[in-house]
């Protein structure tokens, strides 16, 4: 017993001793922006699957967030809207439009990642190498390039199927406000999943 406690003594020195890396650095540094409930994130990405020839690459998407479970996800021609009591989703190449009671299992992946305490808590079961850190989460691997104290990449992998995400931008000057996750357009096709 006092030769494992001598161990988590050496681990716990040898944590404190040792530089911050790149994840931490960039945590801290991003702290404040990370807590805040209202947020927006410009990225880019691309989905691939060895099995269809159509590679989606180089799509624009954005995530914006505020309190409430509100936020707007956009990808692609894909938009997600929800204002905490339902979810719209619009396909803008069909014009059709779905509402639906929200998602709590997508939701947590979509938005959960996006809390301090979680980031923190996936960020420090990481496996750092050189500045990208890895992460296995439930038969997912998720590589993370840190470059010049930013995320440069994001590399995500699940079942044969590959989401890249890069150019990711923070935008903390971004005026967030209750219109943006309403959907408004009364040209479009609705179909309502609401029980």
């Amino acid at each position: 017993m006092s030769n494992l406690f001598s161990k988590y003594i050496i681990l716990f020195l040898v944590a404190i001793i040792l530089p911050r890396n790149v994840v931490q650095d960039w945590l801290t540094d991003n702290k404040e922006f990370i807590q805040s409930s209202n947020k927006s994130i410009n990225f880019m990405y691309s989905v691939s699957h060895p099995e269809y020839k159509n590679e989606n690459k180089n799509l624009a998407g954005q995530l914006i967030t505020a309190s409430e479970n509100k936020f707007k996800l956009i990808m692609g021609p894909r938009i997600i809207y929800s204002n905490g009591e339902k979810w719209v989703s619009h396909d803008t190449r069909t014009n059709q439009a779905i509402i639906q009671n929200p998602d709590s299992s997508l939701y947590n992946s979509i938005i959960a990642m996006t809390h301090y305490n979680e980031l923190n808590k996936l960020l420090s079961v990481s496996v750092l190498k050189k500045n990208t850190a890895t992460i296995y989460n439930r038969g997912q691997k998720i590589e993370i390039e840190f470059k010049n104290k930013k995320i440069s990449s994001i590399l995500s992998e699940y079942k044969s199927i590959k989401v890249e995400i890069n150019m990711i931008e923070f935008d903390d000057q971004f005026v967030i406000s209750d219109s943006l996750f309403v959907f408004h357009n009364n040209t479009t096709m609705l179909i309502d999943l609401r029980e």
